[in-house]
């Protein structure tokens, strides 16, 4: 077995100043992996000092100051075990639900051994408090590198997927963003002591457009009149005059003038169709465009593009619907002339 939760904190503080050996698998980590030696221990050494300022004001009480000071040297050399203090200094403010997730995270690249054990440890105990009134919610994307955000329960987190996250029981939102990709939102409820899993699969903004396009031409199809099947008919003698010729035919009369009129309407309300379906297009480009932007003021003019868009899908419709009926007439109106 480890040692106690506070004596493990302890001996983890101690060893944030020590020479990093492992690197944490994120964002973060990929991008120090990549520097030079000369530019990595640069780091570490800022990193450190970073670290001697946490340990100073979690000594002294101040935990939120000791966040702040281990996430900077998290930043600067992305060891887990600087996950695990800023969990500790999360558990003593009394927030369970980011001790959870930060020692969650240092459990899962923690090295075999004591540390290993000692993580185990404290999941262990946060998770027998945070079973009385919470679940765990495991959310899953593909592409995966989403942002997912949660709201609920007058609670808001923000991470990226694969995401784990305990939350208090009840009924929570989920918004689920990638750049290039339809944005998804969903409602899910969390029950006591209950695990549970989300998949989003999301779908890339071409392949929606595309799929918006067959749905338009599908709509356009279905308003078109069958075509009647023909009729083989035996052709009619040929009239004779009275000297017993034959007489030339009279030609048709062809199309009347309402058949036009019909027929120019439908093309024009066809035209007017297409030209608002690009609109309404647009206007959801924009608006997904703001949201990844996520600049101030962002939410509400993305709300009103989307307001604009479902006005112009609405008037998109009502001219196609106007073309139909006025192509039926046409068919209808050329069929009596012939």
């Amino acid at each position: 077995m480890g040692r106690s939760g506070a004596a493990a904190l302890g001996t983890l503080l101690l060893l944030t100043c020590a020479p990093i050996t492992s690197q944490a698998k994120t964002g973060s980590s990929t991008a120090f992996s990549e520097l030079s030696t000369a530019q990595k221990k640069k780091r570490r050494k800022k990193a450190k000092r970073y670290s001697k300022k946490g340990k100073k004001a979690y000594a002294k009480g101040k935990y939120d100051d000791a966040i702040v000071a281990f996430e900077l040297a998290y930043d600067r050399a992305p060891d887990p075990r600087y996950l695990f203090n800023i969990g500790r200094c999360h558990h003593k403010l009394g927030d369970l639900f980011k001790a959870m997730e930060f020692t969650q995270r240092y459990a899962a690249k923690a090295q075999e051994g004591e540390e290993k054990e000692d993580a185990e440890e404290m999941v262990a105990m946060l998770r027998a408090k945070l079973v009385k009134t919470s679940g765990e919610v495991a959310i899953d994307t593909a592409p995966t590198g989403a942002t997912v955000s949660l709201t609920g329960k007058g609670q808001s987190y923000a991470g990226p997927s694969p995401l784990i996250r305990w939350l208090l029981a009840g009924r929570w939102k989920v918004e689920v963003t990638h750049p290039g990709h339809v944005p998804q939102t969903k409602e899910f409820s969390v029950g006591i002591g209950q695990s549970s899993k989300l998949v989003f699969e999301l779908l890339s903004e071409a392949a929606s457009a595309a799929a918006e396009r067959k749905a338009t031409a599908e709509a356009m199809a279905s308003l078109r009149v069958p075509t009647a099947q023909a009729k083989v008919l035996e052709p009619a003698p040929e009239p004779r005059s009275e000297t017993g010729s034959a007489t030339a035919p009279s030609p048709g009369k062809g199309p009347s003038a309402l058949t036009w009129v019909s027929a120019g309407v439908a093309v024009v309300a066809a035209a007017a169709g297409l030209t608002l379906s690009a609109q309404v297009s647009d206007k959801l480009k924009d608006r997904d465009a703001l949201l990844a932007a996520k600049e101030a003021g962002g939410r509400s003019e993305a709300s009103a593009l989307e307001e604009d868009a479902t006005s112009l899908a609405l008037m998109s419709n009502a001219a196609f619907a106007a073309g139909g009926v006025a192509l039926t007439a046409a068919l209808l109106t050329w069929h009596f002339d012939l």
